[in-house]
């Protein structure tokens, strides 16, 4: 039996995850059901200015199937990270999604070399 160098921190318990977890969390999904994060946020943001209300990012990482997962805590959490400095009750959704995407890249780069050793 094989068991992973890491700890898998989407099957920790769920008041033990940090920020970290919480994204890689987000990441794994959007990498296995080939999820477009822009694509479910970017009809929110009218403007086009990269931010969108508290209530629109979590309508729309629930629209994702990311929010069942997701604790209220946790949620507090995102919303913490990626509130809009300039107006509080926005969410820079766009800076949401590069991370996630980003991250996404770097979660294809770790398996593609597990897969290889």
């Amino acid at each position: 039996m094989v068991l992973p160098i890491f700890p898998d921190a989407c099957n920790a318990p769920k008041k033990n995850r940090n920020q970290c977890d919480i994204l890689f969390c987000i990441q794994n999904y959007i990498y296995k059901n080939q999820v477009r994060t822009s694509e479910f946020l970017e009809s929110y943001d009218s403007l086009k200015v990269g931010s969108i209300t508290k209530n629109q990012f979590e309508r729309g990482l629930s629209n994702m199937g990311v929010g069942k997962y997701l604790t209220q805590r946790e949620m507090s959490i995102l919303l913490e990270r990626y509130t809009d400095p300039v107006d509080t009750n926005r969410v820079r959704w766009r800076n949401f999604a590069d991370e996630i995407d980003t991250g996404v890249e770097e979660v294809i780069i770790y398996f593609v070399v597990y897969l290889l050793c």
